[in-house]
């Protein structure tokens, strides 16, 4: 429901379709989130594709919180999931 509102006026309906232009557009991180993510981009040698998986998945986090605000607690978790991954394929 927040996602389908949020993308009303685009092509797209859900954060998961976002592409690097409209991650910009549609999605902000405080300077707080923006160090954690840079910090674990070079601690779990991120791609900018896994950046982007990440942030999309932060996004719909907060969605679930309710919170049009992307908070640092929305990113630790997608970044949970993230690192969760990185041993069940290895």
């Amino acid at each position: 429901d927040r996602q389908q509102h949020r993308y009303t006026n685009d092509v797209i309906y859900c954060n998961s379709q976002l592409t690097a232009r409209g991650i910009k557009q549609y999605i902000s991180l405080d300077e707080e989130c923006e160090n954690i993510l840079l910090l674990a981009e070079k601690k779990l040698i991120l791609s900018h594709r896994a950046i982007h998986k990440i942030i999309k998945i932060t996004r719909t986090i907060a969605d679930i919180d309710q919170s049009d605000i992307i908070q640092k607690e929305h990113l630790l978790e997608a970044l949970q999931y993230r690192s969760k991954q990185m041993f069940i394929h290895q």
